[in-house]
């Protein structure tokens, strides 16, 4: 008769696990959104990239906000998805970008190559980065470099 009881006991846990979760979330959603660190500072929020060189001898630099808002070169306005800023931030943050070391220029960058600075703001904490086409940087810091590309390049001109 015991191991009848656990048994039931047993499968009658998967069968309330479901609505203890639901009641779980009930009340949670009762309480308000959850804040994350991010969502509090989101004034304190920026990215800054620039890139120099290249056979042109480019020199632009575009800022962008967390709202989508990218300020480009000549006074150039570009609206990207606010969820698109925050993959960055997230990207960012999973390769630990604070921890980077701050330059990553080779000791002969040869001609033709681009440099790029990258200066991430979040709250109080500011970082900047310097690598180029030819630096020994983390791959990492690749991928961070090239979404930011894709996303300066989907972003609508704002009238």
């Amino acid at each position: 008769m015991c191991i009848f009881s656990l048994k039931m006991m047993n499968q009658m846990k998967y069968f309330f696990r479901p609505i203890y979760i639901l009641g779980i979330l009930i009340i949670i959603s009762a309480c308000g959104p959850i804040a994350t660190p991010m969502e509090n500072s989101m004034d304190n929020l920026e990215i800054v990239y620039a890139r120099e060189g290249g056979l042109a001898g480019l020199s632009q630099e575009w800022i962008i906000h967390p709202d989508g808002r990218i300020e480009g070169p000549n006074g150039e306005e570009l609206q990207a998805d606010p969820q698109d800023v925050f993959a960055i931030y997230g990207l960012a943050g999973g390769m630990a970008f604070f921890e980077l070391t701050d330059d990553y220029m080779p000791s002969d960058d040869c001609c033709d190559t681009f440099t790029y600075t990258l200066t991430v703001v979040v709250g109080g904490q500011k970082k900047t980065v310097r690598t180029s086409d030819t630096g020994n940087h983390p791959e990492q810091l690749s991928q961070v470099l090239t979404a930011i590309d894709d996303l300066i390049r989907s972003a609508e001109p704002v009238n």
